[in-house]
């Protein structure tokens, strides 16, 4: 018995029962006007994806490493580069210094009438621009 008419009979015992829905799916069924259609499907498919499954196939041998290697061939060489760049940017651009205040010592600085902004603006080494507050709190 071939596959096809297997899977045929296999149908049409599932629908024994009712013989109306057995003849109305049998109208459907593109191999009732040529049998060997469920053949041919089979073997177009298998052809178009004899490419893909053969480049599966092959790739099914390669090992971790392999991978690595092959993908170090490129990434290494970029991320060299993009080091590179990054430095080159870092020793180019001046960096501003920095003063690290906490609020203890705005608060001790900016005794007497005036707020904390104006203490921070009699700081010599801040810049108006270059003020921000951070808060290790996560409000």
């Amino acid at each position: 018995m071939t596959e096809e008419r297997a899977i045929r009979t296999s149908v049409e015992a599932d629908v024994v029962g009712d013989s109306t829905l057995s003849r109305a799916l049998q109208a459907l069924d593109p191999a009732r006007l040529d049998p060997t259609y469920w053949f041919r499907l089979h073997q177009r498919i298998v052809m178009g994806a004899r490419s893909e499954l053969d480049r599966r196939r092959m790739l099914a041998g390669v090992t971790v490493e392999e991978v690595v290697v092959s993908w170090g061939r490129a990434v290494v060489p970029g991320a060299l580069l993009a080091a590179a760049v990054a430095a080159l940017l870092l020793l180019r651009t001046p960096v501003a210094p920095v003063a690290m205040l906490s609020v203890e010592d705005l608060l001790a600085q900016a005794s007497g009438s005036d707020p904390i902004p104006a203490a921070l603006m009699s700081l010599p080494e801040l810049e108006p621009d270059g003020i921000m507050f951070a808060s290790s709190n996560g409000f």
